[in-house]
């Protein structure tokens, strides 16, 4: 464990979070019948999360690189109720 003016527990819980986070679900990527492009992230028990929205994209790249950017959180926008 390690202590710290914060807590020691709070960081190994913090670690064990983003851990759990990243195992919690999976991208997949497919080619859909028009052939663009297309993802969607399933939880653990299967469940869909996320997708494209249904846009598709022209290239399997631009399609991955969203999927990745995604799965890693690199989207750090704001929440608003609309």
């Amino acid at each position: 464990m390690c202590v710290n003016a914060a807590g020691g527990y709070i960081m190994e819980r913090q670690a064990e979070t983003t851990k759990e986070r990243s195992m919690a679900a999976k991208g997949e990527l497919y080619q859909r019948n028009d052939k663009k492009w297309a993802f969607r992230v399933k939880a653990s028990n299967g469940e869909v999360v996320a997708t494209d929205g249904g846009q598709g994209y022209e290239a399997k790249a631009s399609a991955r690189s969203t999927l990745e950017k995604l799965m890693r959180g690199d989207y750090n926008g704001t929440i608003e109720d609309v």
